[in-house]
């Protein structure tokens, strides 16, 4: 099982088998007025409850590469989005997940739309496109992204089944 995480501020998810269909979501680390710790804290209990006794077992993590530190408007962003993937890459490292990726955003949406350069938001709506031509639903853009880094790692694990599905629905 697969599961590929969007960190963010709001965190887009998506789990599969290999080949399969995924299943995705979205989830906000508390309140956008809440603590940096209570931010940590939330993501620490998601992480535990996600982690400790999985159903199906996860056997690989990828998480979408952070952007450079100076790229952030202030330290408590740049702390957030620092922090998160280091607390849930560590929860599921003491639960037995001992695959753990990050791949980078340009990669994955070259892949996933053909595209590797465009502006955030056009990419944002591209991946959302793409998706729904899958049939994979995304609750919002978070989860796109997060089913598109699905589909990237499952294409470096089986290139064939993800390219041949990608170019049924024109990619």
């Amino acid at each position: 099982m697969i599961l590929a995480l969007d960190i963010a501020t709001r965190m887009g998810f998506a789990i599969g088998e290999l080949g399969g269909e995924p299943v995705s979501g979205s989830v906000r680390f508390g309140s956008p007025d809440a603590s940096l710790w209570a931010r940590y804290n939330h993501a620490l209990r998601w992480a535990v409850e996600r982690f400790r006794e999985p159903d199906p077992p996860i056997s690989r993590l990828v998480i979408e590469d952070q952007l450079n530190p100076q790229a952030f408007s202030s330290k408590e962003g740049a702390d957030l989005l620092y922090g998160l993937p280091a607390i849930i890459g560590s929860v599921a490292y003491q639960y037995g997940v001992y695959t753990i990726e990050r791949r980078k955003v340009a990669d994955v949406r070259g892949l996933f739309i053909g595209k590797r350069g465009l502006k955030t938001e056009d990419a944002k709506f591209a991946v959302m496109r793409r998706c729904k031509q899958l049939g994979w639903p995304a609750v919002d853009h978070n989860a796109g992204d997060a089913l598109a880094l699905w589909a990237y790692e499952c294409s470096l694990l089986d290139h064939r089944a993800v390219i041949n599905r990608l170019a049924r629905c024109g990619a």
